[in-house]
Formats: structure tokens, sequence, C-alpha cells
């Protein structure tokens, strides 16, 4: 097996390179080993997002666990750590404002549309909207043909991809160069059920005084208007359907 050095990428990425790209495959198993069991992301219709693939020339039932723009968003989140810990030093935008709750403090690496993001575009610079601010003017410059205004102070657009959808016209369109999925094999769903006990046993309704905005407690069979305890975080929930998770016999990565 090749090992990976700098010397190898430079060369992948030279102008007379004849590699198309690089391609990353793991194996990962659940903590505990094979059999343990992963909690995949949920959907409505789902809950679990399942599908066939070809997987070492054999077509086998997967079930997805981290899909390209979480992979993205992980990547990302790392990128912010080491800027912040001053192992790298790469451009980002900062927004802060002031609020009820403290100072809040968002960068480039946070937006979820990247440099197309509405938390930008709604920012000022030095007292000017963003896109009439000189910085904000260069971006809206870049285009497919010449990246360079969003090389130079956005670059990861150019690697996770961005569109910037909501002004208005028809602005260039940059598809992801990084590229990375999770999923597992031969999912089989499991079963769980979810519930909670009151340490006093509490049974009955609550209502509330308007004066103190205060609860009190209402017997099972004593007739009034209530709400449930369960609604205040008292009394028992019975057990019901909770997301089980699955087992797989083993978790890839594509990237």
């Amino acid at each position: 097996m090749a090992i990976l050095t700098v010397d190898r990428l430079l060369a992948a990425v030279a102008e007379d390179r004849r590699d198309a790209g690089i391609v990353i495959a793991a194996k990962y198993q659940p903590v505990g080993g094979p059999g343990g069991k992963v909690m995949p992301p949920t959907f409505p219709e789902g809950p679990y997002l399942t599908e066939d693939r070809w997987v070492d020339g054999e077509r086998l039932r997967t079930v997805v666990i981290d899909q390209a723009p979480s992979q993205a968003n992980r990547v990302e989140e790392a990128l912010s750590q080491a800027r912040r810990g001053g192992r790298i030093a790469i451009p980002v935008f900062e927004l802060t404002a002031s609020t009820e709750l403290g100072p809040v403090r968002l960068t480039s690496l946070d937006f979820p549309h990247r440099y197309a993001d509405a938390y930008l575009r709604d920012s000022e610079v030095d007292g000017k909207r963003f896109d009439a601010s000189e910085v904000g003017s260069a971006l809206r410059t870049a285009s497919v043909d010449d990246v360079r205004p969003l090389y130079h102070r956005e670059p990861y657009s150019l690697i996770f991809g961005a569109w910037d959808s909501h002004r208005k016209g028809r602005w260039p369109k940059f598809a992801r160069l990084y590229s990375s999925s999770m999923f597992g094999l031969d999912p089989i769903v499991g079963d769980r059920r979810g519930g909670r006990m009151d340490p006093l046993n509490l049974t009955g309704r609550v209502g509330e005084t308007a004066a103190s905005g205060h609860w009190v407690y209402r017997a099972e069979g004593e007739r009034v208007k209530g709400n449930k305890l369960s609604e205040i975080g008292h009394g028992n929930i019975a057990p019901g359907k909770a997301h089980g998770g699955v087992t797989v016999t083993e978790v890839r990565r594509q990237a």
C-alpha cells in the first residue's frame, strides 16, 4: 500500500496531474464491537433511511449513518477548533452581536450556507450592509470561471459547496469537492421502550392559580379542569415506543 506524503499530494494537485481525486474507504465497528447498537439519524417517514447498495460486488441492504452535509459540518467544526487553538491560519468572516443573554459570536465556519448565508447577508461592515461593503461587493463577482474573490476570503465554500439562492438573480452554484458519507451494512432495526417513574407515584391533574401562576395538585377522583401531571414534569409516564437504533455487521465510510 502506497504511503500518502506531502510530495505525493503536491503532485496530485499540480497542473500536469493525472489524478482525479483522493478516495478514502474505511471500516468501523460500534462501541463494544460487532453487534453493538448505533443510532442513525431519524426521518419523519422512516424512522431511518435505508437503501440497497452495491458493496464489494454484492447487493446489500444498508442504513445511512451520516450524510455528506453532516460530514462536511464535522470537518468545519474541526477546522474551527484548529484555528482557535492556533494550529492553522485560515480566513473567516466573524459576526458579533449583543443580545439580552450576552454577546453572540459566529464565524463563517458556523454559517449553514457558508458565504451565501443570510447571517452574512444581513450583517453590517463598518456601518454598511454587507453586500454594499468592499468585501461583500468582491464576493458578488465570484464565478465558476474565476473563484479567486471567494478563494481569498472564504475558501471552504469551494470545498464543501455553496449556492447563493436567497438573492435575486442567477448566482453561481459551487459543487462540493469534498464528499463523505457513512452507512451500516445489513441493518436490523431494534426496539426500545421509554417511560418515567415518579418517585412519589403522583396521580391526578393540576390546575394553575391565575394570581401566582403556581400549580395546585388535584386528586384523581376530583372533578376539576386541569392539565396532566406529565405536562409539567410530574407523575408517571407509561413506557412507549422510542427509536431503538439498529445493529449492523459493520459501518463503512466512503469519501
